[in-house]
């Protein structure tokens, strides 16, 4: 059996929240996504007092967040099962596979998240509806603090 050592590559996040024991190889971003009113609109008798064309417009918006946060719960599932790179020792050829197809299915995952955002910032702006950007600013600031310089602002116009 063809054994390489593997030299270990963990991740190192400025201003780490997480205190995990175990040393993290991938962390995806954490991304919230705000559903909680449509909730409860579905569970009351709020969206009959909406135009109809108007209430579908917010059930086809939160439908592609129902979307993002399933894809986003696969994204967080599939980087835990990476955490065996942390570590320096021995991989063989079908290990060294196994993990690169799960950072291709991370690249894809993340490609598909960031499809999807952009989908449904570009259906919220034709419904009128927009990011706060204070909010939007306080999120690139959090990230941007806790992953470094790559993170960058999104262009003029997008949101």
């Amino acid at each position: 059996m063809d054994r390489q050592i593997w030299p270990g590559s963990r991740a190192f996040f400025a201003n780490d929240v997480y205190k995990s024991g175990f040393p993290s190889v991938y962390r995806t971003p954490s991304r919230t996504w705000v559903e909680p009113s449509w909730r409860t609109a579905l569970s009351g008798e709020v969206l009959v007092h909406f135009n109809p064309d108007r209430a579908q417009q917010f059930a086809s918006l939160f439908s592609v967040v129902d979307l993002l946060e399933r894809n986003q719960a696969e994204e967080m599932d599939t980087a835990a099962t990476l955490g065996d790179l942390a570590f320096t020792g021995p991989i063989t050829p079908a290990d060294r596979r196994v993990n690169l197809k799960a950072v291709a299915k991370l690249d894809a995952l993340d490609a598909r998240i960031l499809f999807e955002a952009r989908s449904l910032l570009e259906d919220a702006r034709k419904a009128g509806i927009r990011p706060d950007p204070l909010i939007v600013q306080k999120a690139i600031n959090q990230q941007r603090a806790y992953r470094g310089p790559c993170v960058q602002s999104p262009s003029p116009g997008s949101l």
